[in-house]
């Protein structure tokens, strides 16, 4: 499809997509996103299984740990005490455990058209926001621009969902770090990831190693964000769910590969059930990691 083409069709879907929901509700009773309890965005039950603070995933995402630097015969006191060895890239929060209430909620508010949700999902993620903060050393980001960086979904997703979901999301995570921020770096969203122009499959169904090989080269950095910035940016990745890591490790290198850092990830959701590690460091391995990745550069 011609590029002007796709861009006006993605355009016509923004506009349509949400007109259409509207007009469904006037006539159909609103439901609960979670449970479908009437005349409710979301019900009380609905909105507290969504929790409260943020967990530490990035342990118990294969794609996103590591050997440490000195390889596999690398040992430290903290290495030993967690059992496996490893160490995460960067830190990543998932504001809730992505199955049951939360993953009706997170996929009617993604595939469904509630986006009567995004408020609501919004400052869930604000709170998960704060707790990132602190797992940023502030004097890492003095003299350089920090990108608040949503994951970027397929043209045709964007078309079917009339909207960048991610970047709802991003737009609330980036009014906490500018917050926190602004005082030692600017703090800017920066849509600045697109998929390339070869196809790649739906990720939900598949395997770990199939999400990795399917994503694998899949993302670039825009050209008008790179030369919107003097010089590497700290970038915070921000998406609805994280499974094994393959999305946010894509991103990461598309980003690396442009001369860029991630030093945070922060999610709606995390699938499979996650196990906290303590967010003091922010190279805190959790016991659950899966795989071993020397390469951290492979995805």
């Amino acid at each position: 499809m011609r590029p002007h083409l796709s861009r006006l069709l993605a355009t016509a879907a923004a506009v349509v997509v949400p007109l259409a929901g509207g007009l469904v509700r006037l006539v159909v009773p609103l439901g609960c996103a979670g449970c479908g309890a009437v005349d409710v965005v979301l019900c009380g039950v609905c909105r507290d299984a969504l929790g409260s603070g943020a967990l530490r995933v990035d342990g118990a995402a294969p794609r996103l740990v590591q050997l440490p630097a000195g390889g596999a015969q690398a040992s430290t006191a903290a290495q030993a005490a967690a059992g496996d060895g490893l160490v995460s890239r960067w830190p990543v929060l998932a504001c809730a455990v992505g199955s049951g209430t939360v993953r009706t909620v997170v996929v009617s508010w993604k595939d469904r058209g509630r986006t009567d949700c995004t408020g609501v999902l919004g400052a869930r993620l604000r709170e998960g926001a704060r707790s990132g903060v602190a797992l940023v050393p502030v004097e890492s980001l003095v003299g350089r621009e920090v990108w608040v960086v949503p994951v970027p979904s397929t043209r045709p997703a964007v078309r079917r969902r009339g909207r960048e979901h991610t970047v709802e999301l991003a737009r609330a995570a980036t009014e906490v770090f500018r917050a926190s921020w602004s005082t030692a770096a600017p703090v800017r969203l920066v849509p600045a990831l697109v998929h390339s122009r070869r196809r790649t499959a739906d990720q939900s169904g598949l395997g770990a190693r199939a999400r990795w090989r399917n994503l694998a080269g899949a993302l670039r950095v825009r050209r008008a964000a790179q030369t919107a910035t003097s010089g590497p940016a700290a970038c915070v990745l921000v998406d609805d769910v994280l499974t094994t890591g393959a999305t946010l490790a894509e991103c990461a290198r598309a980003l690396h590969a442009a001369g860029h850092e991630v030093v945070l990830g922060l999610v709606l959701a995390a699938t499979p059930t996650p196990t906290p590690t303590t967010p003091t460091s922010p190279h805190a391995p959790s016991p659950h990691s899966l795989l071993v990745h020397s390469d951290p550069g492979t995805g």
